[in-house]
């Protein structure tokens, strides 16, 4: 998908949310858990200990909602939103979890999803690291 597009539909689910007032949800869940906003203490800009896969991704899914260009370098690389539009209201995709794909040695992925007015978006955030070293947000594939 191209970026267009994609600013088009994560705009199209800002936009749903700032019309509706943040009342009406515009992303689906199935059985998965919503995102939440994290208060800065869940994310620090500096992290106090290793973190595991999913709180890298967390907190990256987070400060680009945001916009906290601190806590995005914290728990990723530099770069690693260049895939993602600039967001103007939080999407409210929802944490679909992390898990190993099958051949990966220390690649772990971890998903967001929504279904919007112009179909499903995936953010697949790729993580490495290791639990003593802790997990960084290495990549970031959009699917739509």
């Amino acid at each position: 998908m191209g970026t267009n597009r994609l600013v088009a539909v994560l705009a199209s689910a800002a936009l749903t949310l700032v019309f509706a007032g943040g009342c009406a949800a515009t992303a689906e869940s199935s059985d998965s858990t919503p995102a939440t906003t994290a208060s800065a203490s869940e994310c620090p800009d500096k992290p106090h200990r290793p973190v595991s896969a999913d709180e890298a991704a967390s907190c990256v899914y987070r400060a680009w909602v945001s916009g906290d260009d601190n806590v995005v370098l914290a728990y990723g690389d530099r770069g690693v939103l260049d895939p993602l539009p600039t967001v103007m209201a939080d999407p409210q995709m929802t944490s679909d979890g992390c898990s190993a794909p099958a051949g990966a040695d220390e690649a772990i992925v971890c998903t967001w999803s929504g279904d919007f007015q112009d179909g499903p978006v995936a953010i697949h955030m790729q993580v490495t690291g290791n639990a003593s070293d802790g997990y960084r947000v290495t990549k970031i594939d959009v699917e739509h």
